[in-house]
């Protein structure tokens, strides 16, 4: 525990010093193969321990209660950057991870919405996304915020479908635009079940007038399966490994010039 709490500090601090980094993993219409959004993700090399798993981290945040300090550097870093790409006309979403935890803290949405106008941002191209398991915590207060966030324009999405405990009557109340379908599910190409999971999902959420994801495409043959599917958004190796922010912007600019040469 003494050395989880160590690690904790370091990461405070890390924060101060502004030394995590966050990586951008496109998001893509899998139909057309336009590129409609990017994942933020983080990253955190420590001097001495090197690579920290970004679970881990988000593990000792939510444990020692640096989540909140995490979260708002996240959004601020975040939405500096999304900043510059819709300047550059590219025009699409950002998609944040929210921790069960955030939801506690009572400057959340002051917080966004106060980031949200310095930058200039358009709400609508900004994505919360939390897992099942995360808002089953504290379903009453999960419904207020998300409705909040939802009110001032921002989009919800429900990540890792299908791995947490949320019954579809609890789905059911409430707002969100997006359910990511779980990495879990992605080899299609050889389990029936999964493929039936999978079209079951993508079918739930047509329904429900909303963007299903799928997450963890790592093959052709996986995406090709997935292709007769409108509307359709797909992450994953197959398309992108998650990138620096600088690595991003040239190879939006590549995807660009290669779109144009079509």
């Amino acid at each position: 525990m003494h050395k989880r709490f160590a690690l904790a500090a370091e990461l405070q601090k890390a924060i101060e010093d502004d030394d995590l980094e966050l990586y951008h993993q496109p998001q893509i219409h899998i139909a057309t193969g336009d590129v409609v959004g990017s994942e933020l993700l983080l990253r955190w090399m420590h001097p001495e321990m090197g690579f920290i798993p970004p679970d881990y981290i988000i593990d000792i945040a939510e444990e020692t209660g640096v989540i909140h300090q995490v979260t708002e550097w996240v959004i601020e870093r975040g939405l500096s950057q999304h900043s510059k790409l819709l300047k550059l006309g590219f025009e699409h979403t950002v998609s944040i991870n929210i921790s069960g935890k955030d939801l506690n803290d009572n400057s959340l949405v002051a917080h966004i919405l106060t980031t949200v106008s310095r930058f200039s941002i358009p709400p609508a191209s900004i994505i919360f996304e939390l897992t099942e398991s995360a808002t089953a915590e504290d379903p009453k207060l999960a419904k207020r915020i998300l409705t909040d966030l939802y009110e001032q324009g921002f989009k919800i999405a429900i990540d890792d479908f299908g791995t947490g405990y949320s019954s579809l009557d609890y789905l059911s109340q409430l707002p969100f635009h997006e359910l990511k379908i779980d990495k879990c599910f992605m080899n299609i190409d050889v389990s029936e079940r999964n493929q039936t999971i999978t079209d079951m999902t993508i079918t739930l959420a047509s329904r429900l007038k909303v963007k299903a994801v799928a997450e963890g495409i790592e093959t052709e043959v996986v995406a090709n399966m997935l292709k007769d599917y409108e509307g359709l958004i797909g992450q994953g190796y197959f398309y992108s490994k998650p990138m620096p922010f600088i690595e991003y912007m040239r190879w939006l600019q590549e995807s660009n010039r290669l779109d144009l040469r079509r």
